[in-house]
Formats: C-alpha cells, structure tokens, sequence
C-alpha cells in the first residue's frame, strides 16, 4: 500500500514575523487531498533573532515530518512599510533556508497568482481566500487565516503545474461535467476529480440548477486577465454564444454582460434586440438609453447570423438539442441558417441520431 511518501505532496508556506502559516496538501491525479496544517507562532516579546530561530525550527520540523515533494510561497513584494517589509523578508529567507536544508524544491507565485489558482480572482480578500480553501480541500469547522492563506500557496502551485500551458490559451476549458459542490446566487463550484471550479452563472441558470452533490453540466466561457481566470457557465451553447456577443459590444465586460442575462432570458432579449424593442431593454438592471440603442445596433444583424432563433426550434416539431447543436454548428462554418435548418430536418427524418452523423450527412448534402 502506498504511503504518504510515495506520493506528491506539496508544503504551502505563508511566512510572517509574529505568525507563520503552513498546510500540506497531497495530489494524486486530479484529486487534491488535505494532510494537515498549522502555525508557527512567535512572539513580539521576543527580540527578531528569536523569532527567526523559532520559524525556522517550526519549518525545520514540519518538513522532517512529511518530507514534502516542493514549498510553494509567496512571491517577495515591496510594502509601503519599510520595516515591515524587512521583517516579512527575513521570515521567507529562513523559510527558504530551511528548504534548501532538506533539498526541497521551491517554487514561488504572485499574491495575485495564488488568489486566481483558489477564487478565480486576483483581489480577492483573505476572507475568500479561507472560504475557497474550507470548500476545495473539503475541510471542517475553520482554518487560521494564515494556514488558509499556506494551503492557498500549495493548491497554486498544484493548479499551475497541471494548467499553467492550458491556461495561457484563450479557450482553456469550454465545458465542465462534475459534481455541483456549491451554489449561491451568482456563482457555483463544480467538483471535477477532487478539483474544485469555482464558475460564474446568471440567475437563469442558476433557478434551473440540480441540488448540491447532484450531477452538473455547463457550457463554459473562460475569461482570461492578467490579474484572473474566470469562468462563466451557462446550460447551452446558445446562451453562451448570447453571453458572447454581448461581450463584444462596446462599454459591456464579462460581469454587466452577466447581470444582463439575470435580468432577461436569453431568449428574450434576442427577440428584444431582433425587435429593437428599446423599452424592453431598458428594463434590465444595469441598461441605460444609449447602451441599449446601442446594443441593438451592433447586435441586430449578428444575431440574425450566428445567434440561434429560439422560438423557431421551439415550435418546431422536433426542437430538440440535437437539432440546435447541429444547425449551430453549421452557422458557425458560415453556412445560412434556413439552409443548415432544412438540411438538418431532413438528415433528421432519416432516424440519424448522433451530431457527428448529422454533421456529416448534412454537410455533404449542402456541398455543391
């Protein structure tokens, strides 16, 4: 049976000159696993030699004991305090020291960094730092700050090992199927292999939601910044490519484009924008005059071209996913939506029941 030797462990380091945090956490494929974690406490009693001595024996201890794979800290960083930012160096100079004792590998990230691999954003508090940590390492009751803050240290390092080439990509994840872990109004985590996605939703989606350790299944938009990695969720491809263009209109980011489609089904507003229905638009928290006349303007005739007309397949006979998947799909390579309508319909009646065959079918009956 293997031990805890045997397999990856990351020690997460959180170095301060009063209280030092720190937490292992093991990985095993995708599954993240808590071992333990701590504090090493000092005291402003003690003169600063002392207190150096007391976190590098603590460190010292901790690392004979799980004899960790690697030490993710805290990259350096520059306080308005000059004192302060001195004793905070000395305190990660003996943490790396005591590293180097055990020829341990170390690998350091931003705050920012850290902060994105746990919440998905790169200003998050130290508060939902702890929350994230409680919820992705599965751990009861609460956890000092400054242990959350170590344990944050080590699941970053784990995220970028595993994603650091995916995620410079603008499309790193577009779908996720997992376990619903978590819900509030606004935002999920879904548990996919022991890794928890923390996904951004609109409250259409999030009405429609499975209960908490349900399966889930969402389409996802990966939003990348140089500050955070964000991911939005939505139920179809049809309410994302909405979200899209949303996106692309001038003055509307991830987030209004979010709050837009909480306040409207997506389908309602594609009729809204079809219409130039401005009182319609205007309706919706967060739209003023202009931007709505501006959404129509630079939406109408994109969505008659790529968006997906959601009251032709739901009076369609056989409206089902497959069809909207397929003639999306088509839509997408440029062919003329009535066009990629009638073809689907008829490979359809065929009894063809997979979207590969349907794709196939269809695109050889469209080619000249």
């Amino acid at each position: 049976m293997p031990t805890l030797h045997d397999r990856e462990s990351i020690l997460g380091i959180d170095p301060g000159s009063l209280v030092t945090g720190w937490g292992l956490v093991q990985v095993d494929g995708n599954h993240l696993t808590h071992i333990a974690h701590g504090t090493i406490a000092t005291s402003s009693a003690y003169t600063q030699g002392a207190r150096l001595r007391r976190i590098h024996q603590g460190i010292q201890e901790v690392l004979r004991k799980f004899r960790p794979s690697g030490v993710s800290l805290e990259r350096v960083f520059f306080a308005r305090n000059p004192a302060s930012t001195l004793k905070l160096g000395q305190a990660r100079g003996v943490a790396l020291l005591a590293a180097a004792e055990h020829e341990t590998a170390v690998f350091e990230y931003s705050a920012a960094e850290i902060k994105v691999a746990v919440t998905g954003f790169g200003q998050a508090t130290k508060q939902q730092v702890q929350k994230m940590v409680t919820v992705l390492l599965c751990l009861r009751g609460e956890v000092a700050v400054d242990a959350a803050d170590a344990l944050a240290a080590a699941i970053c390092h784990i995220h970028r090992r595993d994603f650091s080439a995916q995620a410079r990509r603008a499309a790193v994840i577009a779908q996720i199927s997992g376990t619903l872990a978590h819900k509030v109004p606004g935002e999920i985590i879904v548990d996919v292999g022991g890794v928890g996605y923390l996904v951004f939703i609109p409250l259409t989606v999030f009405y429609r939601l499975p209960e908490v350790g349900e399966p889930v299944n969402l389409q996802i938009h990966t939003h990348v910044r140089e500050d955070a990695l964000q991911l939005f969720g939505f139920h179809d491809f049809s309410e994302k490519q909405v979200f899209l263009l949303l996106n692309g209109v001038a003055g509307i980011g991830p987030k209004l484009a979010l709050n837009i489609l909480s306040g409207i089904p997506a389908e309602d507003l594609t009729r809204a924008l079809k219409e130039g229905d401005q009182v319609r638009l205007v309706s919706i928290p967060g739209v003023g005059r202009k931007l709505a006349e501006r959404m129509i303007v630079e939406l109408k005739d994109k969505l008659a071209v790529l968006a997906p007309d959601f009251s032709e397949i739901k009076k369609s006979a056989d409206g089902s996913q497959l069809l909207q998947d397929a003639v999306s799909a088509l839509v997408n390579l440029g062919y003329r939506k009535p066009d990629a309508e009638k073809s689907v319909r008829d490979v359809l009646k065929r009894g063809e029941r997979s979207l590969e065959d349907v794709l196939k079918e269809s695109l050889r009956r469209m080619s000249p």
